[in-house]
């Protein structure tokens, strides 16, 4: 009889990234993701988690405005309350020695930020879970931190070129199919969602992999900004800035109401109806977390809505 599973709480605000840590770890035997939820009504989520975890990750950092050390303690009663022996981890920003000191003294059991390689990532939690502590320095000019780094990245370069390959495969197949006569218009419809899935997903590989500087946080606001650049400049920045994490926000709260339900409400049958409800809401969020990425890009960009498509 196999092992169980590691089953692991995930907080964070970021719908995007955990929808990503999901899809990453689904693969994985001995390692599941068994509830995730933002911070935000945290109390009251862990009222319906009715598995007990091994380990709880948690950022609480992403998109709020409490002081740093208030919002980790805050968080930590919460969860330590119900969970009384389960291991907390840190899965966030880079952080200060500092504040991981403040941190350990809260019975926090580890920390690392989330530019850390799957791989290693996985490592760590199963680390934890055992009981043990894992806590990242954040040494930057480290050579043998830069030199790990690199490591990392090769490893999850041959992975997502695997991951897409398959895909691709997946996809030159349904295109084949489809330049056949010989099926039904519910078999064309079938053939056609697939494809938008595998596209979906071909994109959250491609984006899984990336630099730390890609995964769903907002740009820093620009510090120590040069005399020459005038206060009306600054301005156009701070409002950019403002727009984004508004846009970001609008995201949040769409992603949080998909798990209430997809039912269509119209009297127009669409092609996603003939999905289940299960594979209806992962299509919903793939098209959402693409739909987040092309306006961020385009955010600072000067296109006119006549250069639009």
């Amino acid at each position: 009889m196999g092992k169980e599973a590691i089953k692991i709480l995930l907080v964070d605000n970021d719908p995007i990234f955990r929808l990503g840590l999901v899809t990453a770890l689904k693969p994985l035997n001995d390692i599941k993701i068994i509830a995730h939820f933002p911070l935000e009504g945290l109390a009251k989520e862990l009222v319906r988690v009715n598995e007990l975890p091994d380990l709880i990750v948690i950022d609480p950092f992403f998109l709020v405005q409490t002081p740093a050390k208030d919002l980790v303690k805050q968080a930590c009663q919460i969860l330590q309350k119900k969970y009384t022996d389960i291991p907390i981890f840190l899965l966030t920003k880079p952080l200060s020695q500092k504040q991981l000191k403040q941190y350990k003294l809260l019975g926090i059991k580890g920390y690392c930020s989330k530019g850390t390689g799957l791989n290693v990532l996985v490592d760590i939690f199963r680390q934890i879970a055992r009981g043990e502590e894992y806590w990242q320095t954040n040494v930057l000019n480290n050579k043998s931190s830069l030199l790990a780094k690199i490591r990392q990245n090769k490893w999850l370069y041959h992975w997502q070129n695997s991951g897409i390959n398959q895909i691709d495969y997946r996809l030159r197949q349904i295109q084949q199919e489809l330049k056949e006569d010989d099926f039904s218009f519910l078999d064309w419809l079938v053939l056609q969602g697939r494809k938008r899935e595998l596209l979906a997903a071909r994109w959250l590989v491609s984006k899984m992999a990336e630099s730390p500087g890609n995964q769903a946080y907002l740009p820093a606001p620009l510090t120590n900004p040069s005399s020459s650049i005038k206060e009306e400049k600054q301005r156009e920045i701070k409002q950019l800035i403002t727009q984004q994490q508004f846009k970001v926000t609008i995201f949040i709260n769409t992603a949080q109401k998909i798990p209430l339900g997809t039912k269509n409400l119209t009297d127009i049958t669409l092609e996603i109806d003939i999905l289940t409800p299960e594979k209806k809401e992962k299509l919903i969020y793939l098209v959402l977390i693409k739909l987040n990425q092309l306006i961020l890009e385009s955010a600072g960009s000067s296109l006119s809505p006549k250069n639009l498509p």
